[in-house]
């Protein structure tokens, strides 16, 4: 598993937390706290990673050979001295990483024996949360001085706190602010900002930077393909950090989701209120003047690359199908299980009474006193969340991936499905990774929502030999990064 997805994973986990949290203690806050090491690699001492290799029981000779890798000669123009490194790992190597994670997991270490609480490390990257603030005080504290007895130091502009305030209570905003021991910056996940109330939320003025960025690279696009590939890429990019909708998360974040991506289309194309696809024709008619606006279909610009469109990624659609599975199902959440408590209680009750006539109490003999008298009901929902199977249940749902629904479509477009299907299965490795680009959910959509324009345009769904495409062509553009700010940055 990728470091992305162990991320949203993280993710997933922090808000299915907060919200059983509320439900549990509706009383208490709950404060979230999130970490960075500011330089981690270069920062590592080598004093400190040959006594933690030592306490390991690492013998002499290895212990000599470590030293060695890590004080070996570098340079970093060719015109400057060779210098011997005195602090820090060398760039992606094993050894590298086994250093760093012993000076991570001593920390992990350090804050559980101490505090008991649970450090969820991404790397170097830090996250823990708890209903005590004394003991969240406490972690970030020793934290605080486990770095500077290793060397280390956090980066205070990427560590910040957040308090959720009580359910049932309304405090003002302003008296919610953690305590000063904590670190004052928001704890943020992506491009989402942490909320008093417990939600993770996108300010507009936090992504503008970006839009801007997005907008004037659009601009100086010189191709129609690129402005697309553009387009695409940064659509992902929102995505990816605006969170995948997971069911804990449920129709406020999909729905806030669509939002934000009205506000970006809005912001980027203010001429046509949103609209990309007249800022697409436009340039078409422009670069291709024998061209008429009135003959070019609405569904081409969305029609996949491999199948003859211009493959623009229809955001929209993917939101709409976890929307509409979310509208669809009665999910069951945390709010409904006190109910169920009472419920189970009572047929585990009567399973009781049952078998106390008979003197059979094998299988309800967890829910027994020794002198076999019966459990109280505040004994049977006592650490409910974790001893308790329709709790676990509704706990790892939570953490589920939200599917779309899939649309109801015509036996002529399922049929065309299967073509994609298996066109995909006789092409080239290269050509069935662009199919696999597009889920068979964001095809069916496509199909529902155009498949009757490029029927009654081109006569047929499938107008274009895929076999003649310039898969070269579309695979490089599908698989080349942009440069973000200077940086390569993978798509996520």
């Amino acid at each position: 598993m990728d470091k992305f997805n162990l991320k949203s994973k993280l993710f997933y986990l922090i808000n299915v937390e907060i919200h059983l949290h509320k439900i549990l203690q509706p009383n208490a806050s709950f404060t979230v706290v999130s970490a960075d090491l500011e330089w981690f690699g270069p920062s590592i001492s080598h004093e400190i990673v040959q006594i933690f290799l030592e306490f390991c029981g690492v013998s002499q000779i290895w212990l000599d050979f470590f030293d060695r890798f890590l004080k070996q000669p570098i340079y970093y123009k060719p015109d400057e001295l060779i210098r011997q490194r005195q602090r820090g790992v060398p760039i992606s190597h094993s050894l590298s990483h086994l250093f760093a994670e012993l000076l991570l997991f001593g920390l992990d270490l350090y804050i559980y024996q101490n505090t008991d609480i649970f450090i969820y490390r991404l790397h170097d990257d830090i996250w823990f949360f708890n209903s005590q603030s004394t003991k969240i005080e406490q972690a970030w504290t020793l934290m605080n001085e486990y770095a500077q007895m290793t060397g280390l130091k956090f980066n205070e502009e990427k560590c910040g706190s957040r308090r959720i305030q009580p359910s049932n209570i309304i405090t003002n905003v302003d008296e919610l602010s953690t305590n000063v021991i904590l670190p004052s910056k928001d704890v943020k996940w992506g491009l989402l900002t942490l909320q008093s109330s417990g939600r993770f939320i996108i300010h507009q003025e936090t992504i503008r930077p970006l839009l801007d960025e997005m907008k004037t690279r659009l601009t100086n696009a010189t191709t129609i393909l690129e402005w697309i590939n553009l387009y695409n890429k940064y659509i992902s990019f929102f995505m990816c950090n605006f969170g995948q909708c997971a069911n804990i998360l449920g129709t406020y974040h999909i729905e806030h989701i669509i939002e934000i991506f009205q506000y970006i289309h809005r912001y980027i194309f203010p001429e046509t209120n949103g609209n990309a696809l007249i800022i697409l024709t436009n340039r078409i008619v422009e670069q291709f003047p024998s061209c008429l606006t009135d003959e070019i279909c609405e569904a081409w610009f969305y029609w996949p690359l491999t199948q003859g469109g211009l493959g623009l990624k229809n955001i929209y659609l993917d939101l709409y199908s976890v929307q509409q599975y979310l509208l669809s199902e009665k999910m069951v959440d945390f709010n409904q299980l006190s109910a169920k408590d009472a419920e189970k209680y009572a047929e585990i009750e009567f399973e009781y009474k049952q078998a106390k006539k008979h003197k059979k109490f094998r299988f309800i003999a967890q829910f027994m006193h020794d002198d076999e008298t019966f459990i109280t009901f505040d004994e049977y929902i006592q650490r409910r969340e974790t001893h308790l199977s329709h709790w676990t249940a509704v706990y790892t749902n939570m953490l589920a991936i939200t599917p779309g629904l899939s649309p109801n479509l015509t036996n002529i477009f399922v049929d065309h499905i299967k073509i994609f299907r298996d066109k995909s299965t006789h092409m080239s490795s290269e050509k069935q990774h662009i199919m696999k680009k597009d889920s068979d959910s964001y095809l069916e959509w496509l199909l529902c929502y155009y498949g009757e324009q490029i029927q009654s345009t081109f006569s047929q769904l499938d107008f274009i030999d895929s076999e003649n495409l310039p898969i070269g062509l579309i695979t490089l553009m599908k698989t080349t990064n942009i440069d973000w700010n200077n940086e390569s940055k993978e798509e996520e």
